[in-house]
């Protein structure tokens, strides 16, 4: 199904890609592959919120933080369902703990050279 979606994009057939490619998350919802082209396919329908949201979870599963938070941040504005609005707040959340934890873990080692 995953190269049917990518050839779908590559043809046009924009719905059909975005179909396809949402029948794989229902399964596989940290297969970030898809994230991104699903995310490609709603930029090519115009639907910014969507595109930025998948956009964002791949850069997250391929552990991209700061383009991770960039993403959802803005797929966060354009949030209206209350569903996604939190689903998005957790993942920053989670984000942004990591990288304070991962900051202060440097300057504990740079302090006890």
């Amino acid at each position: 199904r995953f190269y049917l979606g990518r050839l779908q994009l590559e043809m046009g057939q924009y719905s059909e890609a975005i179909a396809t490619f949402g029948a794989i998350l229902v399964y596989h919802p940290r297969h970030y592959a898809t994230h991104y082209y699903i995310g490609q396919a709603y930029n090519r329908i115009g639907d910014k919120g969507n595109e930025l949201y998948h956009l964002g979870l791949y850069y997250y599963g391929n552990k991209k933080a700061e383009q991770a938070i960039f993403q959802l941040e803005k797929a966060l504005s354009l949030a209206t369902d209350e569903t996604r609005r939190k689903e998005i707040e957790t993942i920053l959340a989670d984000l942004k703990d990591a990288g304070k934890n991962k900051a202060e873990k440097t300057a504990r080692k740079k302090r006890t050279r």
